[in-house]
C-alpha cells in the first residue's frame, strides 16, 4: 500500500477521491502527496488547484498528476467544462488545457529543484545532476470516468493519459509506460524530496505569518527583536503599534508565552470574541495564561454585558455605561496576574483605561494597537499614565500577506509601510454593473464555483466577509447551485468584517455592493472597515463591489 501524505486528505471532488483510492493500491515504495496546492511556495507561478497529486518512487522518479472528472471534454483542440446555471440550463465554458497545465507544473518543479540545490546535497553534487533528474519527472492526466483517450485531442497519448480501464491496474500502467527508471542513481533522493514537499503548511512563505502561533519565530524581524529585548529589560509599560498584518497578535502571543515560561501569570485580553476563542485554543496548555474577550472579562465576575442595556447601543454610546460598571465592580475583578496584555486595543474605549491602570498599578502592561482599525472609536488614544510613561514601538513591516495584497491594503490610506517581498496572486476587484446586493450575490456565486469546483479550494481555506451581520441571511440565501444555497455549502465561512477582526484566511472574498452597505451606527469610519476586511487575506483577495467602493479603497492608486 502506498504511503500517503497526508494520510486522509480533504479532497474536493469525487474524481479526486476515486483516483486517490486507486493510488493507494500501489506498493509502499510509492509516496503520494495530496493537496500540494496549499504549498504555494513549491510552484510559485501556478495558481492553486492546478496540480492534484505528486508521486515519488525510488526508481521511477516523480509523477505529476492532474485529475479531470465529469463534464470536461476536448473539442477541436479546445477544452470545455459543462456548467449548469441557477435555472438548470447547461452551457459549455472554456477551461484550461490539462496537458499544458501539468506541463507548466513540471517546469515550475524543475525551477523549484534548482532553487533548492543546496538542500538536495549530498545526494546531488551540482546543477548537472538536477538536469539528469529532470528526465525522471513524468506528467500524467487522469480521466477516471472515461473508457479511453481517443477523443481527448492531439496531446493525449497512452504515455501521458490514464483512463478508467488503466486506473483499475495503475501499477501495471506505470510499469509499462514509465520507460526511464534511472532515478535510483540518486540514492536517497525520494527522502530529500519528501523533506521539501512536507514542510508544515505554516512555513509556506506565501501565507505570511501563520495562524499557528506555536510554530512562529517571532525574532523574524529586527523590529520584533528590539521589542522583545525591551521587554527583557523590565519595561513595565510598552505600546506596540503597526498596520494590519504587521505581526501584532503574534508578538502579543510571544510576549504572553515569554512571561508564562518565566513563572509569571498573564492576563491576555482582546475585544473580539472570535479572536478570544482562537487565542484560548492556542494557549490551552499554558495554565498561567488566561485569555478573555471583554465579554468574558465581565462574565468572570458574573456580569453579562447584554444585561446592561448596551445591546442596541453603538460601542461609543455603550462605553460610558460599561466604564461605570467597571469602576463600580473594580474590587471583584481578578488581580492575580503579573502581566496584562491587550491585543487589538483600538477596540477598547479610552473610557476603560482608568480601571485597567488601577489593575496594573504594580504590574506590567502591554498594549498592541492599530489606529487604522479603530472602526468603532473615532477618538481612540493610549492611556494617559500618571506616574509612568509608555515605551512606544512602531512596527513598519506588513508581514501577513503577499506583496500584491499588502500593497492594495496599504494603499487604502496611502500608508508608507514596507510591504512583504513575497510575490503571489494579484488581488481582484470584480466591479458590478448595478450597484446593489442582487448583482453582487450573482458574482459571489460564480466566484465560489470557480474557487471550489475549478480551483479546488476547500471551504476551510476561504472566508466570505460582509460589511455587517444584518446582511448574513441575504448572503446565506444566495443561490449557489440548483437546490443549494450558499449557506448550505458544507463548512462555508461567512462573517461580518468586524467580527473577523484579528483573524486571517488564505482566501478572502469580500462582498461590499455599495457605499451604503458599509454604514452602520457602529461604524465611525467606513474606509477603516474596508481596510480591515482587505487585510484579512494572506494569499488571495477578491473584492466584489461597485465603482464607488473601488474608489474608496483606492484600488487603482
Amino acid at each position: 500500500m502506498a504511503i500517503a501524505y497526508p494520510a486522509n486528505p480533504e479532497l474536493v471532488t469525487t474524481s479526486e477521491q476515486e483516483v486517490f483510492e486507486k493510488l493507494l493500491t500501489l506498493s509502499d515504495s510509492w509516496h503520494v502527496y495530496s493537496n500540494l496546492r496549499q504549498h504555494i511556495v513549491l510552484f510559485e507561478r501556478i495558481s492553486r488547484g492546478e496540480l492534484d497529486f505528486v508521486l515519488t518512487h525510488p526508481h521511477y522518479g516523480i509523477v505529476l498528476i492532474e485529475v479531470k472528472g465529469y463534464g470536461v471534454f476536448c473539442e477541436d483542440g479546445e477544452w470545455f467544462r459543462i456548467e449548469t446555471n441557477q435555472l438548470g440550463k447547461s452551457n459549455n465554458k472554456k477551461t484550461k488545457d490539462p496537458y499544458s497545465q501539468v506541463e507548466d507544473a513540471r517546469g515550475n518543479l524543475i525551477d523549484f529543484l534548482f532553487q533548492n540545490e543546496q538542500n538536495l546535497k549530498p545526494v546531488i553534487k551540482d546543477s548537472d545532476d538536477i538536469a539528469k533528474m529532470v528526465r525522471s519527472i513524468h506528467t500524467l492526466v487522469i480521466f477516471p470516468y472515461l473508457p479511453d483517450y481517443e477523443n481527448l485531442g492531439m496531446k493525449a497519448s497512452e504515455s501521458n493519459t490514464l483512463t478508467q480501464k488503466d486506473l483499475n491496474n495503475i501499477s501495471k500502467y506505470f510499469e509499462k509506460n514509465i520507460k526511464n527508471k534511472n532515478f535510483g542513481e540518486f540514492k536517497g533522493m525520494q527522502e530529500k524530496i519528501k523533506s521539501l514537499l512536507l514542510p508544515s503548511v505554516n512555513t509556506a512563505p506565501m501565507r505570511g505569518i501563520t495562524k499557528n502561533i506555536e510554530k512562529q519565530m517571532i525574532a523574524s524581524t529586527l523590529e520584533q527583536s528590539v521589542i522583545l529585548n525591551a521587554i527583557a529589560e523590565n519595561n513595565n509599560f510598552v505600546s506596540v503599534t503597526g498596520p494590519a498584518g504587521s505581526g501584532k497578535t503574534v508578538l502579543a502571543g510571544e510576549v504572553a508565552r515569554k512571561f508564562a515560561e518565566s513563572g509569571s501569570k498573564v492576563l491576555l485580553l482582546c475585544y473580539n470574541q472570535n479572536l478570544s476563542k482562537y487565542l484560548k485554543q492556542i494557549f490551552s496548555e499554558y495554565e498561567t495564561i488566561e485569555v478573555n474577550s471583554l465579554f468574558g472579562f465581565f462574565s468572570n465576575i458574573n456580569i453579562n454585558l447584554k444585561d446592561l442595556g448596551t445591546s442596541n447601543l453603538t460601542p461609543q454610546d455603550a462605553a460610558p455605561i460599561i466604564a461605570e460598571v467597571m469602576n463600580e465592580n473594580f474590587d471583584k475583578f481578578n488581580t492575580d496576574f503579573d502581566v496584562l496584555i491587550i491585543d487589538e486595543a483600538q477596540d477598547f474605549s479610552p473610557l476603560f483605561w482608568p480601571t485597567f491602570e488601577l489593575l496594573t498599578e504594580t504590574k506590567k502592561w502591554f498594549i498592541f494597537s492599530d489606529i487604522r482599525q479603530a472602526i468603532t472609536h473615532s477618538h481612540w488614544k493610549l492611556p494617559e499614565l500618571q506616574n509612568q510613561s509608555w515605551l512606544k514601538f512602531p512596527l513598519t513591516k506588513y508581514l501577513r500577506s503577499t506583496k500584491e495584497i499588502s500593497e492594495k491594503v496599504l494603499s487604502v490610506y496611502e500608508d508608507n509601510y514596507d510591504a512583504t517581498a513575497i510575490k503571489g496572486i494579484e488581488p481582484k476587484f470584480v466591479e458590478i454593473k448595478e450597484s446593489g446586493w442582487k448583482d453582487a450575490l450573482v458574482v459571489l456565486s460564480e466566484t465560489l464555483k470557480e474557487l471550489f469546483e475549478v480551483e479546488k479550494y476547500d471551504t476551510s481555506q476561504v472566508q466570505i466577509l460582509i460589511p455587517h451581520s444584518r446582511y448574513m441571511e441575504e448572503v446565506e440565501q444566495c443561490i449557489y447551485k440548483p437546490n443549494q444555497k450558499v449557506g448550505g455549502i458544507k463548512g462555508i465561512n461567512i462573517e461580518s468584517i468586524y467580527k473577523f477582526k484579528g483573524l486571517e484566511k488564505e482566501v478572502v472574498v469580500m462582498v461590499v455592493p455599495n457605499i451604503e452597505s458599509l454604514y452602520s451606527e457602529n461604524t465611525t469610519d467606513i474606509k477603516s472597515l474596508v481596510y480591515v476586511g482587505m487585510s484579512r487575506a494572506t494569499s488571495m483577495l477578491i473584492v466584489i463591489g461597485d465603482n464607488e467602493v473601488k474608489q474608496l479603497a483606492n484600488w487603482n492608486s
